[in-house]
């Protein structure tokens, strides 16, 4: 029998993701009508932070694209149900200049897999667009896809402006699984200069939803368990518990064994996990 406060996940089950998927959709919402969307400043736009893959490795900045795009779809059709306006789905274009120019690993392909996707009763709801101003249109929300820096080139630039021309006319921006840090090269990009400027802007945005495995060390094995916030609520570390079903299936329990106000971070963590032994 679960116990309250508990996460069941059965490893092939379909509804692990629904059930994420979900708890993005709703946290989104709450936090849309809390802080008043894109009313505000920058702190409008929302972080929806999801778990793509059972085994991400966390230094690695690799997905299940199949996984995060379901998601973005039952999000993108939620919004269209709810407002009846457009939807723009964004992904970043290439980066840099000449045979600098890239695009991340994880963003290869995704563009024209959006393009290929049955988007169902709001299909005509939904636009497949790229970052920069000039992508703010007649759309009411903006999903940016998995944002991230790559070498010698920041994205932040083109979120900046794409936030402030949605904020002055009163539309709203999200982000799915952001990379924002700091990716340094020999040519001073994304150097000490400027720093401070860049972590006050990404400071600016809601988190939304947060889920992450937690592992030992870099992982991506054992998990240990996870961290789990919803907005409006509090930060719940579980511990993982393995055990058998009834027809001799393994399955896991996430096993919640501390809640806290704010973000924990790693001393935190180990400490729950080292009482939880107690």
């Amino acid at each position: 029998m679960q116990k309250q406060g508990s996460l069941s996940y059965h490893l092939k089950a379909g509804a692990v993701r629904h059930f994420a998927n979900r708890r993005v959709c709703v946290s989104r919402r709450r936090g849309r009508s809390d802080i008043g969307g894109p009313v505000q400043a920058n702190s409008a736009a929302a972080i929806a932070e999801i778990p793509t893959r059972l085994n991400t490795i966390p230094h690695e900045r690799s997905t299940r694209v199949g996984t995060l795009l379901e998601c973005v779809r039952e999000m993108a059709t939620m919004l269209c149900k709810r407002h009846g306006g457009k939807v723009k789905v964004c992904v970043q274009q290439s980066l840099g200049t000449g045979v600098f120019q890239g695009t991340p690993l994880a963003l290869s392909g995704v563009r024209r897999i959006l393009l290929q996707m049955d988007w169902g009763e709001v299909s005509d709801q939904i636009e497949i667009g790229q970052l920069g101003r000039d992508q703010i249109d007649d759309c009411q929300t903006y999903i940016l896809i998995s944002p991230q820096n790559i070498t010698g080139h920041s994205v932040l630039p083109l979120i900046s402006e794409m936030v402030d021309e949605a904020h002055a006319d009163k539309k709203e921006i999200i982000m799915v699984n952001p990379q924002l840090g700091d990716i340094m090269s020999s040519g001073g990009v994304m150097s000490v200069r400027g720093r401070q400027e860049r972590m006050d802007f990404i400071s600016t945005f809601t988190t939304a939803y947060h889920f992450r495995l937690l592992y030992i060390g870099m992982g991506p094995y054992p998990i240990m368990g996870a961290l789990r916030y919803s907005y409006g609520g509090e930060w719940h570390i579980y511990k993982r518990v393995d055990f058998k079903g009834e027809d001799g299936s393994p399955q896991e329990l996430y096993d919640m064994i501390q809640a806290s106000k704010q973000e924990p971070d790693s001393s935190i963590i180990t400490a729950a996990f080292k009482s939880s032994k107690a």
